[in-house]
């Protein structure tokens, strides 16, 4: 799937418009993102998401004119670039590999769809940190129109979209309209459940090893 979508990817235009690149230019200096940020323009109607973990790329429909007004764009580009400060898209295929390892583990399934919740959240938070205050009821409908009209995005680690699903749509507009101060315990959850299973998973294997006999080991 990854496969198909970067081939995909690599057919289509990048973004000519002075204005829009001067925009995300200016938006990520003031979001601290120090990587250059080129933009892809994907078909009418599809979710603004981030790609590229070296090289990230901006993906917008290329009816963004017509879809976005000037603080509704600020406020998708705005979170996108902080996916990249964030470096939530290696987050994303290290969260995939541990999967793929312990698919039969629910714990797993869960810690990883939580952190994937708290990721959202903390873009969000972080937009709205540099956003205007008058601006926060205003990226909330940006968020609701989004997962509205445009084309769900497809599910794949390589891909940081805007907006995934209505359940975590749901607690971000919460955070939206009661803001409270948030500690990133799920990442730090994560963090240790991805070590103690790869920990866990190696021994495993070691003692595995050891048991069997030295020639059927050596065959």
């Amino acid at each position: 799937r990854q496969r198909r979508f970067d081939s995909i990817l690599r057919r289509r235009p990048g973004a000519t418009s002075p204005y829009l690149r001067a925009l995300v230019a200016s938006l990520a200096h003031k979001a601290g993102v120090k990587k250059p940020v080129s933009i892809v323009l994907m078909p009418a109607g599809t979710t603004p998401a981030m790609v590229g973990v070296s090289q990230p790329k901006l993906l917008l429909p290329e009816d963004w004119e017509s879809r976005f007004d000037e603080r509704s764009l600020r406020h998708v580009v705005l979170h996108e670039l902080l996916h990249v400060k964030q470096h939530d898209l290696i987050w994303n295929w290290a969260a995939t590999a541990v999967q793929a390892l312990h698919w039969f583990n629910p714990l797993v399934w869960f810690v990883v769809s939580r952190f994937q919740a708290d990721r959202e959240l903390r873009c969000d938070a972080g937009a709205l940190d540099l956003l205007s205050p008058t601006e926060r009821l205003d990226y909330g409908h940006t968020l609701l129109r989004i997962q509205e009209t445009f084309f769900a995005p497809p599910a794949i680690a390589g891909l940081a979209p805007c907006v995934r699903n209505h359940p975590t749509l749901r607690q971000r507009i919460l955070m939206i309209t009661h803001p409270t101060t948030r500690q990133p315990l799920l990442q730090i959850l994560l963090v240790l459940t991805l070590s103690v299973l790869v920990g866990y998973s190696f021994t495993t294997a070691r003692a595995q090893e050891k048991e069997v006999p030295p020639k059927v080991r050596g065959g």
